[in-house]
């Protein structure tokens, strides 16, 4: 659980998975239903919002990392 104590690393990864999301919507955006694209459109726009609607947009979306340890670090530095 060190890679908890490394912000720089979460939120380079979380600053990755923003970036990938938001080149796949710009590469695919039009072949997407409505629905994925509101979806994707949700995920990409993160780091623009406050802290409060961050966490209401995982939690809407269910955008979680998928261990417990990773959720926490997810939460703590999103």
């Amino acid at each position: 659980m060190t890679w908890l104590v490394d912000k720089d690393g979460v939120t380079s990864s979380l600053a990755a998975s923003y970036a990938q999301a938001s080149a796949l919507l710009e590469s695919f955006g039009a072949r997407l239903t409505d629905e994925r694209a509101k979806l994707l459109t949700d995920f990409v726009s993160i780091p623009q919002l406050g802290r409060p609607a961050r966490l209401r947009v995982l939690r809407r979306h269910g955008f979680w990392k998928n261990t417990a340890a990773r959720r926490l670090g997810q939460v703590l530095y999103v």
